[in-house]
């Protein structure tokens, strides 16, 4: 059920995942461009255990284990319409499109703040020539 070829076009988490982390599951209901929110319960290699909490009109079911589901950055809308119609009933998970911001935000400060220590050094070690 959770085995396919995913288009190229899905891509891999940039983020590192950890257990208890939310992320939207897909592929579950008769509505492809619903997600279902998802606990992370355990990590694999490339590959993460989820608890999905269902909806019982769309989905059918209170909650679903998931086992060794694809974790991906968020797909866009009109290529997981195309992947789900294709292929209906394979699940994947993916983060939800704020949490991808937030990691870019993060390493946009981390870029900033070691140039900042960079340039703070080259001083330092100016000032201790003198």
């Amino acid at each position: 059920m959770f085995e396919g070829n995913f288009p190229k076009s899905f891509r891999r988490g940039s983020i590192e995942p950890t257990v208890g982390r939310v992320v939207h599951v897909y592929g579950l209901t008769n509505r492809p461009d619903t997600p279902l929110p998802a606990f992370i319960t355990r990590l694999l290699p490339g590959r993460v255990n989820v608890t999905v909490l269902g909806d019982s009109l769309h989905a059918g079911f209170a909650h679903q284990e998931l086992y060794h589901v694809p974790l991906f950055d968020p797909v866009d809308p009109a290529a997981r319409a195309a992947f789900t119609k294709r292929r209906p009933g394979v699940a994947w998970a993916e983060w939800m499109p704020f949490q991808k911001g937030q990691v870019g935000k993060t390493e946009e400060v981390t870029r900033e703040l070691a140039a900042r220590v960079a340039n703070l050094e080259q001083h330092l070690a100016a000032l201790e020539a003198v």
